[in-house]
């Protein structure tokens, strides 16, 4: 799948001849950050990830589309193209692989504030990395990132979830009224029977 307007396999895009080479220089125009970024040429310190053009395209949705991945110097997973779709969305559209580990905005808005990246991924069905701990953030309808998974039985996420229950379980220092009690044994009887 594919946002509109880009096109990653085709030797012209937007009218730039793609045999061309890119530009040097930091400072590009819409067109030859577009060519930069089709062939996996933008220079490491590009910042003008807000450039558009006459139609408003997005570099960075762009980039996720064609490489599947953030750029190193870019970490607004909120930045939204022409449709509203934030590079968060965009990222889980292109790929199978649950965001990255350090993901940390998923109460990013989306689907016209109605719900967060984290509702997004339980609807996907796919898996939340391990580091995951926002499982009270709601939605717009009050649905918590849990009560979603189990509305859509997504066996995987409600796993985590337990998984991630107990864990802080066995890490929460108890109290001596939750500790269990065990019976002092005082001497062991050796019987001469079985």
């Amino acid at each position: 799948m594919r946002s509109p307007g880009f096109i990653c396999d085709r030797p012209v895009v937007f009218g730039v001849n793609m045999t061309s080479s890119a530009p040097t220089s930091t400072k590009l125009t819409h067109q030859e950050a577009e060519l930069a970024i089709l062939q996996d040429r933008l220079p490491e310190d590009f910042d003008q990830w807000s450039l558009t053009d006459h139609a408003r395209s997005s570099l960075p949705h762009l980039f996720v589309v064609c490489h599947g991945r953030l750029p190193k110097n870019f970490s607004d997973w909120g930045y939204k193209d022409r449709h509203g779709q934030t590079i968060a969305e965009t990222y889980l559209g292109m790929r199978l692989d649950p965001l990255p580990a350090d993901f940390t905005q998923w109460d990013l808005p989306i689907n016209n504030d109605t719900s967060t990246i984290a509702h997004c991924v339980v609807e996907l069905e796919r898996q939340l990395p391990a580091t995951f701990e926002a499982w009270d953030l709601r939605d717009s309808s009050g649905r918590t990132v849990i009560a979603l998974a189990r509305e859509l039985n997504n066996t995987k996420v409600i796993a985590q979830y337990e998984s991630w229950v107990l864990c802080r379980r066995i890490d929460q220092p108890r109290s001596e009224s939750d500790k269990l009690e065990r019976p002092l044994i005082t001497h062991i009887h050796r019987g001469s029977h079985i």
